[in-house]
């Protein structure tokens, strides 16, 4: 959204550029008249730029009036079950545009657990994979006298390792068929309520100041326009005084 002061406008040297087309009179009351209206037409373009910030500033709250009715919804859903309800996709991106996201879900810890599981099932796994390499190593080097208790050593170190694969490989499973849901609970929701609902005040905040801006704009617009048109008259008048030689 653009800034409640971030106007563009041209300058009133560039408005009188482009108001060629109404002739190069050296009337004073001509020229001040053309001033006037150059004056009049950047009140214009400021007073149209208000007028669209304040349309994507209502916009935006019918956008946040929208989410605060479906978190109503998922709150009262999630108040009926006992169990947390997941915030739609469009939610989301959402409250990640106007940055709400306030907390991290039950899902994602679960899902950063999974992965903390399958991270230390993977260094279980070398752990037991480096045994079983120890004991390969004693077995080669053994002599015939302790050849088959290395043997039996190196038998249950491969088992060991077995075991720590399987889990790994099962932690894997567990991690890649997690899927992340943004889920919220019953006072979770009372939060994000209260985010959206702050954000929607703050906003609206904004268009009373461009209400200000805006009609101040209109005011010297409707100014310098009166100004232009009493300008315009005076030196009529005085055309027409010179025509009939008084």
């Amino acid at each position: 959204m653009t800034s409640v002061t971030n106007v563009q406008t041209q300058s009133l040297s560039q408005v009188l550029a482009d108001m060629k087309e109404m002739g190069s009179s050296k009337s004073l009351q001509f020229v001040f008249a053309r001033l006037q209206l150059a004056q009049s037409k950047i009140c214009s373009t400021t007073a149209t730029q208000y007028m669209q910030q304040i349309q994507d500033i209502q916009d935006r709250q019918a956008e946040i009036a929208d989410l605060i009715s479906q978190a109503r919804k998922l709150q009262d859903e999630a108040d009926a079950s006992g169990k947390e309800t997941v915030m739609p996709e469009s939610m989301i991106k959402a409250f990640e545009k106007y940055g709400l996201m306030r907390t991290t879900s039950s899902s994602e810890n679960k899902h950063a657990e999974l992965q903390t599981a399958y991270e230390n099932a993977v260094k279980n796994v070398e752990a037991k994979q480096a045994k079983v390499d120890r004991a390969q190593d004693r077995v080669d080097n053994s002599k015939w006298y302790n050849r088959g208790f290395r043997k039996v050593t190196l038998g249950i170190a491969k088992l060991s390792l077995k075991s720590a694969t399987e889990k790994a490989s099962s932690a894997l499973n567990a991690l890649n068929n997690h899927k992340i849901e943004i889920a919220y609970s019953k006072d979770d929701w009372t939060e994000n309520i209260k985010s959206l609902t702050n954000y929607q005040e703050s906003i609206g905040n904004k268009t009373q100041t461009l209400m200000v801006y805006l009609q101040d704009a209109m005011s010297q617009y409707n100014s310098f326009l009166q100004g232009a048109s009493s300008a315009i008259n005076e030196a009529s008048q005085v055309l027409t005084a010179i025509a009939k030689g008084q």
